[in-house]
């Protein structure tokens, strides 16, 4: 039944494609789906018109997982794991690298609110947009949190409940509210 509704929302793109009960999926036509690709149960990717989001081969998106793109592109390379719960806002773009684990609670955001102005509402103020790129072999324990802006080199570990404010080079051991670099592996 899965690959059955796999079919039917992406045609013959996504080869093995497996979609799981209450996905919701906006703009499938803006969706590119690489070969084996596991939407499970409650996951929602709303893209919108000017949105794009890229799944490489045999990436898999955990329960209950919400994908936010309706600017810019949202990509995650091969063999990737978005386990359940973690949710990412890309419309600044978020660049995800190969074999990336993210552990369930993960939160990722590519915008930030302005808010200088004290005379006008902060949701009238406008957005900043820089991004976020995470390269290949990171791992992002449970509950991280990365910020617009934020480049996490390869091979980098974060610690559970970290709150990545700014860029980590690779090989990188994070950690803390606001993360902080503990070691180089």
């Amino acid at each position: 039944m899965a690959r059955l509704r796999a079919l039917l929302v992406f045609g013959s793109r996504g080869r093995h494609a497996l979609v799981f009960e209450n996905v919701v999926i906006d703009y499938p036509e803006n969706v590119c789906v690489g070969r084996g690709v596991r939407f499970e149960r409650g996951v929602t990717v709303r893209v919108g018109k000017e949105g794009w989001v890229e799944l490489g081969d045999y990436v898999r998106l955990g329960e209950m997982s919400h994908f936010r793109c309706f600017k810019g592109q949202l990509s995650i390379g091969a063999k990737s794991t978005i386990n359940p719960h973690c949710v990412l806002y890309a419309n600044g773009g978020i660049a995800i690298g190969n074999r990336v684990l993210l552990a369930p609670g993960v939160k990722i955001f590519a915008a930030n609110h302005q808010f200088g102005d004290g005379t006008i509402p902060i949701k009238d103020q406008g957005m900043t947009a820089k991004g976020v790129e995470i390269h290949s072999d990171v791992w992002l324990a449970a509950d991280v949190k990365v910020l617009d802006g934020v480049v996490i080199g390869s091979s980098s570990v974060v610690g559970a409940g970290g709150v990545v404010t700014k860029s980590l080079p690779q090989n990188s051991l994070a950690a803390g509210v606001p993360a902080k670099i503990v070691s180089l592996v």
